[in-house]
């Protein structure tokens, strides 16, 4: 793959390689590569002739669907900088956005949607005008379009959490993802035939590089559902052929608890990537046996690196596929240094940094986190082996400073989720007047339960495991743990629980 190439050619180049192959599935009709073609062609008309220019940053708003996938080509066409926000943000929160972004114009999928929020937005901010995607239909192609041809500009910003509570607003470019979307494809193995499942919103990194672009760029087949609940998820693999399954651990540990999935057809999975949060390594083998996977695919990255920094290879050991995430990929490099920057030996844990060409260009707001030799530090904490496979710790704000003891929060929860009863389980910080942090304890439970009996048997199990210091003092009991939009656990939900009930 020529990675000298813009987000905007991609569509001509597709076309030209295979425009009778199915490129889209959403209620019910079939996309082509040549109508992925035309029919961002019509976009692209559209948003030119509503004044949208080279270089303007374009809100897109709204659900997986063809229409925003077109709306993603059309406006990368015009040269235009895409920014896919989450639909259930707030009004305050959109408004927040556009001006961290500078944006003034909103393209929404469907006008009845969201028209009350488009009405709310105007009482905030009168100075935007909003587009509808659908609209886009109905346009001729320009007789004139000259495509952005630096692959080095931005095509893209995605709004990740900043630690101010301020979004920030990560700068990917052409290159970033276009590069990443085919190394994944390259190193999975997936071809013309493959079915890819697109459950994970768009408006992440991993729905819009590791889903859509990767279906795309392989040649395959993006199939889109309006109903994402896991019933519908599970009914979609066997309607559909999919081949291709990726999501969050959350997304396939609902699937398996509120389902019999002996009731669906999951003969036609072959592989699919499993990222975003920590796994255990019996919750990694309970899922692919559940699902049948050839081949599941840990990884690991974040928003800042398109996403994916690396990736176990197919043909790996079952004892390294369940614990490691992997090696970097082409083009990629990671470190784990000291808080000196040392450089340290494998199996020694430090900070992971990262450069390549999956490294964002930088954020649109604040200072950007690279070190004086562009190495991203990702805020994570890991160690490589003697091999280069990378292994994850936990993040450097889980770590729980107790009494000038360190506590690594993963490490709690891994131990808890060995006990049968437990659904889930996440380790958040909470302040303490006299050790200065605590370590509490969220979970969930697979069966009904005494809650104060099982509050013990986890602490005697913790203290069974850990050092003593290291056993939560708090354990709050929850019927589910609370999750965003891509099926994470949330923690800004989970801690504001913390503050009412903790006083």
């Amino acid at each position: 793959m020529d990675y000298n190439k813009t987000l905007g050619y991609m569509p001509f180049l597709w076309n030209d390689m295979h425009p009778d192959r199915v490129a889209i599935i959403h209620k019910e009709k079939e996309y082509t590569y040549r109508d992925l073609h035309d029919i961002s062609l019509s976009f692209a008309a559209y948003f030119a002739t509503s004044g949208v220019k080279r270089g303007d940053h374009v809100l897109i708003m709204g659900k997986n669907s063809a229409d925003w996938i077109f709306t993603f080509f059309g406006l990368q066409m015009l040269g235009a900088v895409a920014v896919p926000v989450n639909p259930s943000f707030t009004t305050s929160e959109i408004a927040q956005i556009m001006d961290i972004v500078g944006a003034d114009t909103v393209v929404t999928n469907g006008q009845q949607d969201y028209a009350q929020h488009i009405r709310d937005l105007y009482k905030v901010n009168k100075n935007f005008h909003v587009l509808y995607g659908s609209e886009g239909h109905r346009f001729s192609h320009l007789l004139s379009l000259e495509l952005a041809d630096d692959p080095t500009e931005v095509a893209c910003i995605l709004l990740t959490s900043g630690t101010t509570g301020v979004p920030k607003g990560v700068q990917l470019t052409h290159r970033n993802l276009i590069s990443n979307a085919d190394t994944m494809v390259k190193v999975v193995g997936w071809d013309e035939t493959d079915r890819f499942l697109l459950c994970v919103p768009m408006f992440h990194c991993f729905g819009l590089t590791a889903t859509a672009l990767t279906a795309f760029m392989c040649g395959g087949t993006a199939v889109i559902l309006d109903n994402v609940k896991s019933f519908n998820q599970l009914a979609a693999i066997g309607r559909y052929k999919i081949t291709v399954f990726n999501g969050v651990p959350t997304l396939f540990i609902v699937d398996m608890r509120h389902n019999n999935l002996e009731d669906y057809d999951l003969s036609s999975l072959k592989s699919g990537i499993i990222a975003g949060a920590p796994l255990t390594p019996r919750e990694y083998e309970i899922i692919k046996s559940a699902f049948g996977f050839e081949h599941l695919i840990q990884s690991y990255g974040q928003t800042e690196t398109s996403p994916a920094v690396t990736l176990v290879r197919p043909g790996e050991s079952e004892a390294i596929a369940s614990t490691s995430v992997g090696t970097p990929i082409d083009g990629v490099e990671v470190a784990i240094v000291d808080n000196n920057r040392k450089e340290l030996p494998p199996n020694y844990p430090g900070n992971i940094f990262v450069r390549g060409i999956n490294v964002m260009t930088g954020y649109i707001n604040g200072k950007h986190r690279y070190t004086e030799k562009d190495w991203l530090c990702t805020g994570d904490v890991g160690y490589k082996d003697e091999e280069g496979r990378l292994y994850i710790s936990g993040r450097t704000k889980d770590i729980i400073i107790r009494g000038g003891e360190n506590i690594s929060a993963i490490e709690i929860e891994n131990v808890v989720k060995e006990l049968d009863f437990i659904d889930q389980a996440r380790v958040l910080s909470t302040k303490d007047e006299f050790m200065g942090e605590e370590a509490c304890l969220h979970v969930s439970f697979l069966e009904d339960m005494d809650e104060e009996k099982a509050k013990d048997m986890i602490r005697n199990y913790i203290h069974h495991k850990l050092v003593k210091y290291k056993v939560p003092k708090y354990i709050m009991v929850h019927d589910a743990l609370p999750a965003n939009g891509t099926g994470k656990i949330d923690d800004k939900a989970l801690m504001a629980f913390m503050k009412d009930h903790l006083k």
